[in-house]
């Protein structure tokens, strides 16, 4: 669960980034 850390957005809006956050992880 490192896209958390990296990318606390998808707290906010974990639906329509489920599949990018991983990656976005990452990147």
């Amino acid at each position: 669960m490192r896209t958390v850390l990296c990318h606390p957005y998808h707290l906010v809006e974990p639906s329509p980034w489920p599949l990018l956050g991983a990656g976005g992880a990452l990147f």
